[in-house]
């Protein structure tokens, strides 16, 4: 994917030097956005329509911050040396703005110069096999009222736990800290039993049920979250039938819906936040059904599948259409870079980025990823190398050969905004 884009964004690039040329003014950034998908009814060259489209939005938000990055102390010097009627217009667009600081600058400097680059993105969201885009869960209350929730979705860094246990007690209207994330309860076997059962199939070899979904391609929230929105609300279906029972869970019940579905009451000036989960839960322990009680209860299979997926059709003399993304979003990111010429010493002196993250479900999070994802791609782009030997065995064995970014890496001014 890294490589793709690289081609594509070069191919720009030259465009954009041929007009230079040919004395065209026509400025790579322009020259992007003349290429955007931009207002309703846009289709990608694969037929799927695009649902507002808001890279055009993000890519003015941008600019707007590229004026913020021409006021970098690195530029002070140059604009001081210079007479004031040939500092930029600071109403000027801000690409526009940074590219005259920019030259400025390296007509000052000769060993050292700065580079600059802005570059747009459209990301599809889903695993283009869409037997892959599939979530499970399973939820549990145990006796003492905990609510253990398994998914198939790793927590590997990127916070998937906290957010599904986001999704969790607000879809269930408990406190956060009764709620556990555990995606290592969750075995293929069980799923597949379950599921052969609810379609009266006994026979394991038949299963017709994927295998578990990666976590990955940014679809671990989605399907994740999907399917424990489901089962929360089969979850609250069994407390309403199972307190129902009993006069007090009746009252408990009423008191849920009372708290527009929520078993607990919000902190007030005068009162402290209350947590009632605990009376449900012993209303629950004191109810019988079928001879027994109703705790420890655990839910039956909830499955998200994203709708609306088709492959792309690549039957020959067919036409090549298909929907194989959920949605997309878009970003847009820049960076200010000084590079020595002597040494060939280089240093990150800005990065701003935008991110569309639709409504995010844990913003702190969201922007520590997108941060994270930076930095990753500057190693991957920079210093980090994996070197094999003539009979391909591996020499980049430890950080003197092989080099991950570090805090001498990480941009001087890092500024992060999450769409819209």
């Amino acid at each position: 994917v890294v490589q793709s884009l690289h081609m594509t964004e070069m191919v720009l690039e030259r465009i954009a030097e041929k007009y230079a040329q040919r004395g065209i003014s026509r400025s790579p950034f322009d020259l992007r956005s003349t290429n955007f998908y931009v207002g309703r009814a846009q289709y990608t060259p694969f037929g799927q329509l695009l649902v507002n489209p808001n890279i055009d939005a993000i890519w003015r938000d941008i600019d707007a911050m590229l004026r913020g990055v021409s006021q970098n102390p690195i530029f002070d010097q140059v604009w001081h040396d210079i007479d004031a009627a040939a500092l930029p217009d600071p109403s000027s667009p801000g690409y526009d703005t940074l590219t005259r600081s920019i030259a400025a600058y390296n007509r000052a400097h000769t060993f050292q110069k700065l580079g600059h680059s802005v570059l747009p993105l459209k990301y599809g969201i889903a695993f283009t096999s869409p037997g892959s885009n599939m979530g499970q869960c399973v939820i549990q209350i145990d006796t003492e009222g905990n609510v253990i929730v398994q998914c198939p979705g790793v927590e590997m860094g990127q916070g998937l736990d906290t957010k599904m246990k986001q999704i969790a007690s607000l879809k269930l209207g408990i406190f956060s800290d009764r709620i556990r994330y555990n995606p290592d309860g969750v075995q293929l076997k069980y799923f597949e039993e379950r599921i052969n059962i609810n379609e009266g199939n006994t026979d394991p070899t038949k299963s017709e049920v994927y295998d578990l979904p990666a976590t990955g391609a940014s679809t671990g929230s989605d399907l994740n979250g999907g399917a424990i929105a489901r089962a929360c609300d089969a979850l609250k279906t069994w407390l309403q039938e199972t307190l129902n029972l009993t006069s007090e869970g009746r009252a408990v019940w009423a008191f849920y819906l009372g708290q527009r579905r929520r078993w607990y009451t919000p902190p007030t000036k005068l009162e402290p936040a209350q947590d009632l989960w605990p009376k449900a839960v012993e209303a629950l322990r004191k109810t019988p059904k079928d001879d027994k009680f109703v705790l420890p209860y655990q839910s039956e299979l909830s499955v998200y599948i994203s709708p609306g997926l088709k492959v792309v059709n690549t039957k020959p003399n067919e036409a090549h259409v298909g929907n194989p993304f959920y949605y997309f979003n878009y970003a847009a990111a820049s960076v200010l870079a000084l590079v020595d010429c002597l040494t060939g010493e280089e240093m990150i002196v800005s990065a701003d980025i935008i991110y569309d993250a639709g409504i995010s479900l844990n913003p702190a999070i969201d922007i520590g990823q997108v941060e994270g994802g930076f930095v990753q791609g500057l190693g991957y782009n920079t210093c980090e190398e994996v070197t094999h030997n003539d009979k391909g065995e591996l020499t980049s064995l430890n950080t003197w050969k092989y080099k991950p970014p570090s805090t001498l890496e990480i941009p001087l001014q890092f500024n992060v905004q999450l769409y819209p």
